[in-house]
Protein backbone atom coordinates (compact mmCIF):
# COMPACT_ATOMS: atom_id res chain seq x y z
CA UNK A 1 0.00 0.00 0.00
CA UNK A 2 1.38 3.43 -0.88
CA UNK A 3 -0.75 5.11 1.80
CA UNK A 4 0.15 5.50 5.50
CA UNK A 5 -3.05 3.84 6.73
CA UNK A 6 -3.25 0.46 5.05
CA UNK A 7 -6.85 -0.21 5.99
CA UNK A 8 -9.16 2.28 7.71
CA UNK A 9 -12.41 0.95 9.14
CA UNK A 10 -15.47 2.99 10.11
CA UNK A 11 -18.44 1.38 11.89
CA UNK A 12 -21.84 2.61 13.00
CA UNK A 13 -21.94 0.44 16.11
CA UNK A 14 -25.39 0.11 17.70
CA UNK A 15 -26.15 1.81 21.01
CA UNK A 16 -26.98 -1.58 22.53
CA UNK A 17 -28.94 -4.79 22.16
CA UNK A 18 -28.97 -7.41 19.44
CA UNK A 19 -25.53 -8.31 18.19
CA UNK A 20 -23.96 -5.00 19.27
CA UNK A 21 -20.26 -5.40 19.94
CA UNK A 22 -18.72 -1.94 19.96
CA UNK A 23 -18.65 1.35 21.79
CA UNK A 24 -19.89 4.15 19.56
CA UNK A 25 -17.51 6.52 21.34
CA UNK A 26 -14.40 4.40 21.02
CA UNK A 27 -12.17 2.33 18.76
CA UNK A 28 -13.33 -1.28 18.84
CA UNK A 29 -12.73 -4.58 17.09
CA UNK A 30 -14.27 -4.20 13.65
CA UNK A 31 -15.69 -6.49 11.00
CA UNK A 32 -12.68 -7.05 8.77
CA UNK A 33 -9.16 -8.43 9.05
CA UNK A 34 -5.68 -7.13 8.31
CA UNK A 35 -4.08 -10.58 8.29
CA UNK A 36 -4.51 -14.17 9.39
CA UNK A 37 -6.14 -14.17 12.85
CA UNK A 38 -5.62 -10.39 13.04
CA UNK A 39 -8.81 -8.34 13.42
CA UNK A 40 -8.97 -4.79 12.21
CA UNK A 41 -10.16 -2.02 14.53
CA UNK A 42 -12.91 0.45 13.70
CA UNK A 43 -13.63 4.05 14.63
CA UNK A 44 -17.04 3.97 16.31
CA UNK A 45 -18.22 7.55 15.77
CA UNK A 46 -17.54 10.54 13.50
CA UNK A 47 -16.14 12.39 16.52
CA UNK A 48 -13.54 9.75 17.37
CA UNK A 49 -12.64 9.30 13.70
CA UNK A 50 -12.07 13.03 13.23
CA UNK A 51 -10.10 13.22 16.48
CA UNK A 52 -7.75 10.37 15.59
CA UNK A 53 -7.42 10.52 11.80
CA UNK A 54 -6.94 14.27 11.47
CA UNK A 55 -5.04 15.08 14.66
CA UNK A 56 -1.84 15.82 12.72
CA UNK A 57 -3.53 18.86 11.12
CA UNK A 58 -5.72 19.85 14.05
CA UNK A 59 -5.75 23.52 15.07
CA UNK A 60 -6.86 22.61 18.58
CA UNK A 61 -4.08 23.33 21.10
CA UNK A 62 -4.95 20.34 23.31
CA UNK A 63 -4.97 17.98 20.29
CA UNK A 64 -1.55 19.28 19.22
CA UNK A 65 -0.10 18.64 22.69
CA UNK A 66 -1.52 15.10 22.75
CA UNK A 67 -0.17 14.38 19.29
CA UNK A 68 3.32 15.45 20.34
CA UNK A 69 3.09 13.38 23.53
CA UNK A 70 2.05 10.32 21.50
CA UNK A 71 5.06 10.82 19.24
CA UNK A 72 7.48 11.03 22.18
CA UNK A 73 5.96 8.01 23.97
CA UNK A 74 6.30 5.90 20.79
CA UNK A 75 9.89 7.06 20.34
CA UNK A 76 10.75 6.15 23.95
CA UNK A 77 8.92 2.79 23.78
CA UNK A 78 10.66 1.74 20.55
CA UNK A 79 14.08 2.43 22.06
CA UNK A 80 13.18 0.57 25.27
CA UNK A 81 11.93 -2.54 23.44
CA UNK A 82 15.05 -2.67 21.26
CA UNK A 83 17.24 -2.37 24.37
CA UNK A 84 15.35 -5.17 26.14
CA UNK A 85 15.55 -7.42 23.05
CA UNK A 86 19.33 -7.05 22.90
CA UNK A 87 19.66 -8.90 26.21
CA UNK A 88 17.36 -11.81 25.34
CA UNK A 89 17.64 -15.00 23.30
CA UNK A 90 15.39 -17.37 21.38
CA UNK A 91 11.61 -17.08 21.62
CA UNK A 92 11.64 -14.25 24.16
CA UNK A 93 13.94 -12.18 21.97
CA UNK A 94 11.67 -12.75 18.97
CA UNK A 95 8.58 -11.78 20.95
CA UNK A 96 10.04 -8.51 22.21
CA UNK A 97 11.51 -7.79 18.77
CA UNK A 98 7.99 -8.12 17.33
CA UNK A 99 6.73 -5.55 19.86
CA UNK A 100 9.50 -3.17 18.84
CA UNK A 101 8.73 -3.64 15.15
CA UNK A 102 5.03 -2.96 15.76
CA UNK A 103 5.84 0.29 17.53
CA UNK A 104 8.24 1.26 14.76
CA UNK A 105 5.52 0.56 12.16
CA UNK A 106 3.25 3.05 13.94
CA UNK A 107 6.08 5.60 14.04
CA UNK A 108 6.69 5.07 10.31
CA UNK A 109 3.00 5.65 9.62
CA UNK A 110 3.07 8.81 11.74
CA UNK A 111 6.05 10.14 9.77
CA UNK A 112 4.21 9.50 6.51
CA UNK A 113 1.15 11.34 7.80
CA UNK A 114 3.33 14.25 8.94
CA UNK A 115 4.80 14.48 5.45
CA UNK A 116 1.28 14.64 3.97
CA UNK A 117 0.01 17.50 6.10
CA UNK A 118 -0.46 19.75 3.09
CA UNK A 119 -2.66 17.28 1.19
CA UNK A 120 -4.60 16.31 4.32
CA UNK A 121 -5.25 19.95 5.23
CA UNK A 122 -6.90 20.52 1.83
CA UNK A 123 -9.38 17.72 2.42
CA UNK A 124 -10.39 17.99 6.08
CA UNK A 125 -14.11 17.13 6.17
CA UNK A 126 -16.39 19.87 7.39
CA UNK A 127 -18.43 17.87 9.91
CA UNK A 128 -21.19 19.74 11.73
CA UNK A 129 -20.68 19.43 15.50
CA UNK A 130 -24.28 18.20 15.82
CA UNK A 131 -23.02 14.85 14.50
CA UNK A 132 -20.86 14.50 17.65
CA UNK A 133 -23.91 14.40 19.94
CA UNK A 134 -25.26 11.22 21.54
CA UNK A 135 -28.88 11.74 20.48
CA UNK A 136 -28.51 11.88 16.69
CA UNK A 137 -30.50 9.60 14.39
CA UNK A 138 -29.01 6.46 12.86
CA UNK A 139 -28.85 8.08 9.43
CA UNK A 140 -26.75 11.05 10.58
CA UNK A 141 -23.48 9.26 11.51
CA UNK A 142 -23.78 7.27 8.27
CA UNK A 143 -23.78 10.54 6.34
CA UNK A 144 -20.99 12.08 8.46
CA UNK A 145 -18.80 8.99 8.06
CA UNK A 146 -19.29 9.28 4.28
CA UNK A 147 -17.56 12.69 4.31
CA UNK A 148 -14.73 11.29 6.45
CA UNK A 149 -14.38 8.29 4.14
CA UNK A 150 -14.05 10.49 1.07
CA UNK A 151 -11.54 12.79 2.77
CA UNK A 152 -9.22 9.93 3.79
CA UNK A 153 -9.26 8.40 0.30
CA UNK A 154 -8.96 11.63 -1.70
CA UNK A 155 -6.16 13.00 0.51
CA UNK A 156 -4.20 9.75 0.10
CA UNK A 157 -4.36 8.69 3.75
CA UNK A 158 -5.67 5.27 2.72
CA UNK A 159 -6.36 3.16 -0.35
CA UNK A 160 -8.60 0.62 1.37
CA UNK A 161 -11.55 1.36 3.62
CA UNK A 162 -14.31 -0.71 5.25
CA UNK A 163 -17.55 0.98 6.26
CA UNK A 164 -20.19 -0.82 8.35
CA UNK A 165 -23.44 1.09 7.96
CA UNK A 166 -25.36 -0.98 10.48
CA UNK A 167 -25.65 -4.46 11.93
CA UNK A 168 -28.37 -6.77 13.17
CA UNK A 169 -28.52 -5.12 16.59
CA UNK A 170 -28.96 -1.59 15.22
CA UNK A 171 -31.99 0.23 16.60
CA UNK A 172 -32.84 2.57 13.74
CA UNK A 173 -34.09 6.11 14.22
CA UNK A 174 -34.79 8.66 11.52
CA UNK A 175 -36.46 6.32 9.03
CA UNK A 176 -38.88 8.47 6.99
CA UNK A 177 -42.49 7.97 8.05
CA UNK A 178 -41.64 6.02 11.22
CA UNK A 179 -41.49 7.69 14.64
CA UNK A 180 -40.68 4.56 16.66
CA UNK A 181 -37.23 3.15 17.30
CA UNK A 182 -36.95 0.29 14.83
CA UNK A 183 -35.14 -2.82 16.04
CA UNK A 184 -33.57 -4.27 12.92
CA UNK A 185 -33.41 -7.74 14.44
CA UNK A 186 -37.17 -7.69 15.00
CA UNK A 187 -37.73 -6.49 11.44
CA UNK A 188 -35.88 -9.62 10.32
CA UNK A 189 -38.50 -11.62 12.21
CA UNK A 190 -41.33 -9.85 10.33
CA UNK A 191 -42.29 -7.29 12.95
CA UNK A 192 -44.01 -4.09 11.81
CA UNK A 193 -43.39 -0.64 13.31
CA UNK A 194 -45.94 2.20 13.28
CA UNK A 195 -48.04 0.15 10.88
CA UNK A 196 -45.22 -0.10 8.33
CA UNK A 197 -44.62 -3.65 7.07
CA UNK A 198 -41.14 -5.16 7.62
CA UNK A 199 -40.52 -5.49 3.87
CA UNK A 200 -41.16 -1.75 3.46
CA UNK A 201 -38.89 -0.94 6.42
CA UNK A 202 -36.06 -2.92 4.84
CA UNK A 203 -36.69 -1.10 1.56
CA UNK A 204 -36.39 2.31 3.25
CA UNK A 205 -33.17 1.29 5.03
CA UNK A 206 -31.69 -0.05 1.79
CA UNK A 207 -32.66 3.20 0.08
CA UNK A 208 -30.60 5.07 2.69
CA UNK A 209 -27.69 2.70 2.08
CA UNK A 210 -27.87 3.41 -1.65
CA UNK A 211 -27.93 7.16 -0.94
CA UNK A 212 -24.68 6.72 0.99
CA UNK A 213 -23.10 4.78 -1.89
CA UNK A 214 -24.32 7.37 -4.40
CA UNK A 215 -22.65 10.11 -2.33
CA UNK A 216 -19.40 8.11 -2.24
CA UNK A 217 -19.43 7.51 -5.99
CA UNK A 218 -20.31 11.15 -6.69
CA UNK A 219 -17.50 12.36 -4.44
CA UNK A 220 -14.94 10.06 -6.09
CA UNK A 221 -16.08 11.13 -9.57
CA UNK A 222 -15.46 14.76 -8.61
CA UNK A 223 -11.88 13.98 -7.50
CA UNK A 224 -9.42 14.08 -10.44
CA UNK A 225 -6.89 11.28 -10.78
CA UNK A 226 -4.68 10.66 -13.81
CA UNK A 227 -6.69 11.26 -16.97
CA UNK A 228 -9.99 10.74 -15.20
CA UNK A 229 -11.43 10.52 -11.71
CA UNK A 230 -10.68 8.50 -8.59
CA UNK A 231 -13.78 6.42 -9.22
CA UNK A 232 -12.18 5.13 -12.46
CA UNK A 233 -9.63 3.34 -10.24
CA UNK A 234 -11.95 2.24 -7.43
CA UNK A 235 -13.97 -0.85 -6.57
CA UNK A 236 -16.90 -0.51 -4.17
CA UNK A 237 -18.37 -3.72 -2.74
CA UNK A 238 -21.70 -3.58 -0.91
CA UNK A 239 -23.14 -6.55 0.91
CA UNK A 240 -25.51 -7.46 3.70
CA UNK A 241 -24.29 -8.81 7.02
CA UNK A 242 -26.27 -11.97 6.28
CA UNK A 243 -26.72 -14.14 3.22
CA UNK A 244 -29.89 -15.57 1.74
CA UNK A 245 -32.08 -15.24 4.85
CA UNK A 246 -32.25 -13.67 8.31
CA UNK A 247 -30.57 -16.69 9.91
CA UNK A 248 -28.27 -17.38 7.01
CA UNK A 249 -27.16 -20.84 5.90
CA UNK A 250 -24.39 -19.21 3.88
CA UNK A 251 -25.33 -20.98 0.65
CA UNK A 252 -25.95 -17.67 -1.13
CA UNK A 253 -24.38 -14.26 -0.57
CA UNK A 254 -25.35 -11.33 -2.79
CA UNK A 255 -22.99 -8.45 -3.57
CA UNK A 256 -23.39 -5.20 -5.45
CA UNK A 257 -20.02 -4.37 -6.98
CA UNK A 258 -19.27 -1.05 -8.67
CA UNK A 259 -15.96 -1.04 -10.51
CA UNK A 260 -14.40 1.93 -12.30
CA UNK A 261 -13.28 1.57 -15.91
CA UNK A 262 -9.58 1.16 -15.02
CA UNK A 263 -10.06 -1.65 -12.50
CA UNK A 264 -8.73 -5.10 -13.26
CA UNK A 265 -11.97 -7.04 -12.95
CA UNK A 266 -14.51 -7.98 -15.61
CA UNK A 267 -17.69 -7.21 -13.70
CA UNK A 268 -19.25 -4.24 -15.45
CA UNK A 269 -23.00 -3.64 -15.60
CA UNK A 270 -24.13 -7.25 -15.39
CA UNK A 271 -26.22 -9.45 -13.14
CA UNK A 272 -24.12 -12.54 -12.50
CA UNK A 273 -25.40 -15.66 -10.75
CA UNK A 274 -22.82 -18.36 -10.14
CA UNK A 275 -23.82 -22.04 -9.77
CA UNK A 276 -25.59 -22.79 -6.50
CA UNK A 277 -23.63 -24.01 -3.51
CA UNK A 278 -22.57 -27.66 -3.91
CA UNK A 279 -23.11 -27.73 -7.67
CA UNK A 280 -20.28 -28.05 -10.17
CA UNK A 281 -18.59 -24.70 -10.68
CA UNK A 282 -19.87 -23.14 -7.46
CA UNK A 283 -17.66 -20.56 -5.77
CA UNK A 284 -17.27 -19.30 -2.21
CA UNK A 285 -16.57 -15.92 -0.65
CA UNK A 286 -12.98 -17.11 -0.32
CA UNK A 287 -12.82 -17.39 -4.10
CA UNK A 288 -14.17 -13.86 -4.50
CA UNK A 289 -11.49 -12.42 -2.23
CA UNK A 290 -8.86 -14.62 -3.92
CA UNK A 291 -9.94 -13.06 -7.22
CA UNK A 292 -9.44 -9.54 -5.90
CA UNK A 293 -5.99 -10.38 -4.55
CA UNK A 294 -4.90 -12.17 -7.73
CA UNK A 295 -6.09 -9.27 -9.90
CA UNK A 296 -3.97 -6.83 -7.91
CA UNK A 297 -0.68 -8.66 -7.73
CA UNK A 298 -1.03 -11.20 -4.91
CA UNK A 299 -0.99 -14.71 -6.47
CA UNK A 300 -2.46 -16.33 -3.33
CA UNK A 301 -4.09 -19.71 -4.03
CA UNK A 302 -6.94 -19.21 -1.59
CA UNK A 303 -8.03 -16.58 0.91
CA UNK A 304 -9.30 -17.96 4.21
CA UNK A 305 -10.38 -21.47 5.09
CA UNK A 306 -11.81 -23.96 2.61
CA UNK A 307 -15.45 -25.01 2.95
CA UNK A 308 -15.11 -28.44 4.56
CA UNK A 309 -18.46 -29.59 3.13
CA UNK A 310 -17.33 -29.12 -0.48
CA UNK A 311 -15.37 -32.14 -1.67
CA UNK A 312 -13.52 -30.61 -4.62
CA UNK A 313 -10.62 -28.25 -5.19
CA UNK A 314 -11.75 -24.77 -4.11
CA UNK A 315 -8.49 -22.92 -4.70
CA UNK A 316 -7.92 -20.19 -7.26
CA UNK A 317 -9.74 -17.08 -8.48
CA UNK A 318 -13.08 -16.89 -10.26
CA UNK A 319 -11.57 -16.84 -13.74
CA UNK A 320 -14.50 -15.23 -15.55
CA UNK A 321 -14.12 -12.19 -13.27
CA UNK A 322 -10.51 -11.56 -14.33
CA UNK A 323 -9.74 -9.22 -17.23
Amino acid sequence: FPSPFEHIELACFPHGGGDGRGDINGIEKGFSAIGAQQPNYAYGSPRIAMQELFKSVSTDKFAKINSELDRKVLEFSAAQEQHIASGLKGHERTKVKNYAESIEAIRKRTRKVEAMKGAISKHIPNIDKKFYADDITTYEPQDAFTDILLSTIISGMTNVLSFTLDELGTNYTGIPGIESIVNQHDVGHNKSFDGVAPEEIRLRIRHQHMNVIDNIVTGLKKAPEGNGSMFDNTIIMYSSSTGETHHSHGTEFPFIIMAGKNTKLNLGQRYIRLPKWGAEGCQTLGNLYTTLLNAYGNPIKHYGDFDSALKFDQSGPIKQFLV
